[in-house]
């Protein structure tokens, strides 16, 4: 945490209110996240303009699972001081977990605003991009993504998904064989480079590919293989 490193400008009251801060802190370091939410609404009670400690019990709630508390919290954070790439990347996950795609895009945007050197940012605006069918939008955020740290497979896979939606099946199987280097037991690699294939008339290598899926525990594989292969699975 960050917080107590330096002085909050909100503070009205720095005899009392850096202690429940300091506590609520101590006890978020050890998972004691009912304990620290204690704190920081302690602290919130004596400066209900304190960035930090409602951020930090943003993240006591989230841990806790209580989501929609966590928002009330980070959005409440935000209206004090705009300008915190952290406190918007957290609330844009959690809006798109809750399925709020429009809103969550709205927040890693603003994230990205405030610090646009963070490549997880970008991951996860591209996938939010992805759920709003941007397609090509979220294959900017994947390429981004890489640039910065080429080493996060993961935007590899997901640009593969969204060159795959726009049927640039060629460009889908590039990315798709460069993944499975690296992850091979990934069915659901296996089975979209397959649909790839059958719709580049590949029925071949296609089939080879949802026999891998099945292996590996794909559960539409054995469809695939006897929707577009005619082989009957057993």
């Amino acid at each position: 945490m960050h917080f107590l490193k330096r002085k909050n400008k909100y503070s009205q009251y720095p005899d009392s209110e850096p202690e429940f801060c300091i506590e609520g802190e101590k006890k978020f370091l050890i998972s004691d996240f009912k304990g620290a939410l204690s704190n920081f609404t302690k602290a919130i009670e004596i400066d209900s303009g304190n960035f930090d400690a409602y951020f930090y019990r943003g993240k006591a709630y989230e841990n806790l699972g209580d989501v929609d508390k966590a928002i009330i919290d980070y959005r409440y954070a935000l209206s004090i001081d705009k300008n915190h790439a952290a406190v918007y990347f957290r609330l844009a996950i959690l809006l798109y977990d809750k399925k709020e795609f429009s809103d969550s895009l709205d927040s890693f945007n603003n994230a990205i605003k405030f610090n646009p050197e963070l490549p997880n940012i970008f991951f996860h605006r591209g996938l939010t991009n992805a759920k709003l069918g941007n397609y090509e939008a979220a294959i900017t955020d994947f390429n981004i993504a890489l640039e910065k740290n080429n080493k996060l497979v993961a935007s590899v896979f997901n640009r593969a998904n969204a060159y795959a939606k726009l049927k640039q099946y060629q460009d889908a199987i590039r990315d798709l064989n460069l993944y499975i280097e690296s992850n091979s037991n990934n069915a659901s690699a296996f089975y979209l480079r397959g649909i790839c294939k059958i719709a580049l008339n590949n029925t071949g290598d296609a089939e080879v590919d949802f026999e891998k899926a099945l292996q590996l525990g794909h559960k539409e594989a054995k469809i695939a293989l006897e929707k577009y292969c005619l082989v009957k699975s057993v």
